[in-house]
């Protein structure tokens, strides 16, 4: 989709509003240069090094939309501002946070009906205690991405010698399989799956390697928890980490605008595609 085609002629002003430890990754960099080859102007936000004065808007008043790429408190803190003054944002504050705050994200995952393993939240110590936990666990903080400060622990005794400088923690079985994870990729209407070895190794540890993966068919299972996902959370460029236990397709966790690494060629103009989709409807409804 052109620009002009999105904007009725008009060339659209995209506002990219990102953590600064994403500006050398994949994503947004493919996003902001497909956004230029499509004839957008393409505005780069720094979320960690932008000043600005909360009752005015003035360093955002000529955007068309701001894709947010993040999830700090200092991200959210401008998004929110953005959306407060009436600038149109992909994705919301609010839709973030919902995935961000995992024990909200796993009771809203729960009530939607979408498969995923039970979890359970509360002091470290209680839940070794809670009879209905099965071992062996993953641990997790309430907030983190990338698998930062997730433990394993095989057994209660090993639970309660776990440290763990938090008050609270999420407890899952931890489902190695063979090994491999299931990404899925959404931009809007199109789904991407890949293949990938856990973040967690068998040891229970954090692999410090990341391999990318091997791209797979997409399922009909696959397409029904994207679309239960897009309903309970609102979000419209997504990817949810899943594991297979016992033939069925587990989902794990939603991560709003993802990496989307191990894909092929034209995921960026995909994303593009969608944003100046959403860029154009907003234009249709202002008139």
């Amino acid at each position: 989709m052109s620009s002009q085609i999105a904007m009725g002629g008009q060339r659209p002003h995209i506002g990219v509003l990102v953590e600064e430890r994403y500006l050398a990754q994949d994503q947004p960099q493919g996003l902001v240069q497909a956004l230029g080859e499509a004839g957008a102007q393409v505005t780069l936000l720094v979320a960690d090094h932008l000043p600005v004065e909360l009752g005015q808007y003035k360093w955002a008043h000529d955007l068309d939309l701001v894709v947010p790429r993040g999830r700090s408190a200092a991200l959210l803190a401008l998004l929110r501002t953005l959306e407060a003054h009436g600038v149109p944002v992909l994705h919301s504050a609010a839709a973030i946070a919902a995935v961000v705050d995992k024990a909200g994200m796993a009771a809203a995952i729960a009530r939607a009906g979408i498969p995923s393993p039970r979890t359970w939240l509360g002091e470290l110590a209680a839940l070794a205690a809670l009879a209905e936990v099965e071992f062996p666990v993953v641990v997790k903080p309430l907030y983190g991405d990338n698998a930062r400060g997730i433990k394993v622990a095989r057994s209660r005794t090993a639970m309660k010698a776990l440290v763990w400088d938090e008050p609270v923690a999420l407890a899952q079985p931890f489902f190695r399989g063979d090994g491999h994870d299931v990404k899925i990729y959404v931009a809007g209407d199109q789904i991407w799956a890949v293949r990938r070895p856990s973040p967690i190794g068998s040891d229970g540890r954090r692999r410090s390697d990341q391999p990318a993966g091997e791209p797979v068919e997409v399922t009909e299972e696959m397409r029904a928890l994207v679309a239960g996902c897009a309903a309970a959370f609102g979000l419209s460029l997504f990817g949810l980490d899943c594991v297979v236990a016992d033939d069925e397709l587990l989902l794990i966790e939603v991560n709003e605008f993802p990496n989307y690494r191990g894909l092929p060629d034209g995921v960026a103009a995909a994303l593009a595609e969608v944003v100046l989709a959403e860029a154009g409807r907003l234009v249709e409804v202002s008139r």
